[in-house]
């Protein structure tokens, strides 16, 4: 599977972790199981974790922007963030958040794990 997820109670943090690429009906299988999830609600801190897979090609970005664009409501509530391996991964993650902030989904991207903890922190 290419895909997991973690729950962290005290810091409202759900971690979606890529061991390897996933299709897109892998990733937004992962998500509504994610979105179903009793604990998942306003406030969350919703964290995809890419840093062990490559860069997505653009038609799986959009396949993101349009499942987030049905899912907006429910999204538009967390607090995201992709954390990041290299400058592809990087750039797609630019693409990605122009089109998300188009359906009213904010993400910060961050490229460290020193940049996660400050992003954790606030």
């Amino acid at each position: 599977m290419n895909l997991s997820s973690s729950f962290d109670e005290p810091a409202r943090l759900l971690t979606i972790h890529y061991a390897g690429e996933p299709s897109l009906e892998e990733w937004k299988a992962a998500m509504l199981a994610a979105m179903s999830d009793p604990r998942f609600g306003p406030g969350i801190k919703l964290l995809l974790d890419r840093r062990l897979v490559g860069t997505p090609s653009s038609d799986f970005v959009h396949g993101v922007s349009d499942f987030v664009s049905l899912h907006q409501a429910a999204l538009s509530q967390c607090r995201a963030a992709i954390l990041v391996g290299g400058k592809g991964a990087y750039g797609m993650a630019r693409m990605g958040q122009a089109l998300l902030t188009f359906h009213g989904v904010e993400f910060e991207i961050l490229e460290s794990t020193t940049a996660l903890e400050e992003w954790l922190r606030r």
